[in-house]
């Protein structure tokens, strides 16, 4: 596991997932997974979006869309208070799915995205909302202006990467969207898979995961467009 200390009490860890520490005087809040031995002032485990993880004691806070039922859930966006530090966490729009959030730590400029900006990946639409992602939920981040920005898979952005990112994350799902509706519009959803394939390889096959996760975003494309999206 690879550690990366991102401003004074932020730290991201990384073994092929990305967990995010933010560590304050009385608290620490882990992003997306806890490490195997969390110090005992550790509170809080929040979730960028839908995760399995083992919480080890720590209080989990969602999204209400993300994880139903379970530890603390908000609909719009709470502060959690650690001791000398505030981090946000807010809903910013749909995107992966309805429940994505991202954690603001305002006093270090850092900003935990979760899945919804992919850099170097091709996105996961399976369940998302590929329009309103790029149009709304994309400007939102970047709103944020933030010095680093950290997604779900893959290092911290800092800089001109993360402009970078965002722009190539709405670029795919701009041109999955254009694609399949054209496809929907010449009643030829069977044809979606291929089309698609033909139409993002020359720009996007370079991407992590750009096969893999190709069929699975057609297919929510195609029901978004059909309105078969339930």
């Amino acid at each position: 596991m690879t550690a990366e200390r991102l401003a004074d009490g932020v730290a991201v860890y990384r073994d092929g997932r990305t967990v995010g520490a933010v560590t304050g005087a009385d608290a620490v809040l882990w992003v997306d997974g806890v490490l195997p031995e969390p110090a005992a002032a550790t509170r809080w485990l929040f979730l960028t979006g839908a995760r399995a993880v083992d919480a080890r004691g720590a209080v989990v806070i969602a999204h209400a869309d993300a994880r139903p039922g379970v530890g603390a859930a908000f609909a719009d966006q709470v502060r959690i208070g650690l001791g000398g530090r505030d981090v946000l966490l807010g809903w910013v729009g749909r995107g992966t799915s309805a429940g994505d959030a991202v954690a603001w730590v305002e006093d270090a400029r850092v900003l935990f995205a979760g899945r919804l900006v992919a850099a170097g990946r091709a996105p996961d639409v399976a369940h998302g909302f590929p329009a309103e992602w790029r149009s709304a939920t994309l400007p939102r981040i970047a709103s944020f202006r933030a010095d680093v920005l950290v997604p779900a898979e893959g290092p911290p952005l800092h800089g001109a990467a993360i402009d970078a990112a965002l722009a190539g994350t709405g670029a795919y799902l701009e041109a999955l969207t254009l694609s399949v509706a054209r496809t929907v519009a010449a009643g030829q959803t069977a044809e979606a898979l291929p089309r698609a394939a033909a139409d993002l390889s020359p720009r996007f096959a370079g991407l992590a995961a750009f096969a893999d996760r190709l069929p699975a975003n057609v297919a929510r494309a195609v029901d978004l467009l059909t309105g078969d999206d339930r």
